[in-house]
């Protein structure tokens, strides 16, 4: 029997195997499901705080109960195989208890809306016996495992590291931020640790937010910090993702982790009411430390203080001085209007990459498609759009005639 591994269970196979997800040796059995999902912590006590299991639909959990098969074969979307998974278990999860006592249970919670419409009625669990990690093209380079990543910290000799995840193009705030944990220990360096997974339905693309950081890195110490990428499928969790987040870290070997408002939150729902609080991911995170062995470094939002050209926490800021932020969707609204955004806000150097990625709408193309029977007049109304178009603006018009084409490949 074989399974074929949607996004993010490959993105989840690969962290099992790489040990990102030590000490889970397969996807999870219901012994252990339950107790994660229930106590936040393996059967052994081990703290752990986030579901990781494999789905099916419950025909083909039938069809491999019926057949008695002890191991499955499970294949990426491009069909390579990435490992056999001893089958241990295979049972129907209770998902309204899944959704309350992991995410909270709003039901316009990206995880939820995922639990509800993505993923299968089976969980099939079991241990893993890895034949490659999934293939990758991209940022090879950069796509290190934690031993890779221990490694490298061996290499360079640090002792104290604090790593930084992010799912956004890194602006002044998130750069100033991590100077600031820099800052903290005259030892202290910094791993930028961004996902290029899966991330919440609507962030910018993670090839164009790498781009982002490779801009921002020469103004870094270069002896000081380092970037790898972490194929990480989040789930917009809150305290038990950031919490996740912490283990994971500790798996790549660093000893502190940036912690600050609404880490891991997926925002807010229709109503405007948000899914977590402000700090509701930090202090759980902070709250778990001892268990984790991570240290926290826990910061307010920063903002801008115009009168003195720095950002400063929130709690921090002097008092009488003026402050600006610029929402995210501002930004998005901006990038869409090519409007400006202030060099307060961001370095030009990635204002002009996310332009670039994210055109605003006049300067993006644009297909108007014409079906109908034959000699209904489709060519007509082309060409007359197209000649009324070409005297209202200066951008260029091509017409795709079937008739045309059919001629020339004849």
């Amino acid at each position: 029997f074989e399974i074929n591994l949607n996004k993010r269970q490959t993105c989840d196979i690969e962290l099992i195997l790489n040990g990102g997800f030590s000490p889970l040796q397969g996807f999870m059995t219901s012994t252990e499901y339950n107790a994660v999902v229930n106590d936040m912590q393996l059967p052994n006590g081990t703290i752990w705080p986030m579901p990781i299991c494999l789905d099916i639909s419950e025909e083909k959990a039938l069809e491999i109960e019926k057949s008695g098969a002890k191991q499955i074969i499970l294949r990426d979307g491009e069909y390579n195989p990435i490992a056999l998974m001893d089958i241990e278990d295979l049972w129907k999860p209770n998902k309204a208890l899944e959704a309350d006592a992991v995410f909270g249970g709003d039901a316009e919670h990206p995880a939820i809306q995922y639990l509800n419409n993505s993923t299968a009625n089976m969980y099939i669990g079991g241990t893993l016996h890895g034949f490659q990690l999934p293939p990758h093209y991209d940022y090879t380079s950069l796509r290190r495992t934690p031993q890779q990543v221990r490694e490298l910290i061996a290499q360079k000799g640090w002792k104290k590291i604090v790593a930084f995840q992010t799912r956004n193009p890194m602006h002044r705030a998130h750069i100033e931020l991590t100077k600031l944990a820099l800052d903290s220990a005259p030892d202290m360096n910094l791993l930028i640790h961004p996902v290029v997974g899966m991330t919440k339905p609507g962030d910018i693309d993670h090839h164009t937010r790498v781009k982002c950081i490779h801009a921002v890195l020469p103004t870094y110490p270069q002896e000081r910090t380092a970037l790898s990428v972490l194929p990480l499928a989040m789930r917009m969790g809150g305290p038990r993702e950031a919490i996740w987040h912490c283990l994971i870290r500790k798996n790549y070997g660093v000893t502190h982790f940036i912690l600050g408002r609404d880490h891991a939150g997926p925002g807010s729902n229709s109503k405007g009411e948000d899914f977590y609080g402000p700090y509701d991911a930090r202090d759980a995170a902070v709250a778990a430390a001892d268990k984790t062995g991570i240290n926290c470094l826990s910061y307010e939002m920063m903002v801008y203080s115009p009168d003195c050209d720095l950002y400063y926490p929130t709690n921090a800021v002097p008092e009488g001085k003026k402050t600006l932020k610029l929402s995210g969707t501002e930004v998005r609204r901006r990038l869409k209007t090519g409007e400006e955004i202030p060099d307060w806000f961001s370095y030009p150097a990635v204002v002009d990459i996310l332009r670039e990625a994210h055109p605003p709408n006049y300067k993006k193309g644009l297909t108007i498609f014409f079906t109908g029977l034959s000699g209904s007049g489709k060519s007509t109304i082309a060409n007359a759009l197209c000649e009324k178009l070409m005297e209202l603006q200066n951008r260029r018009v091509s017409i795709l005639d079937g008739d045309y084409i059919r001629k020339m490949i004849s």
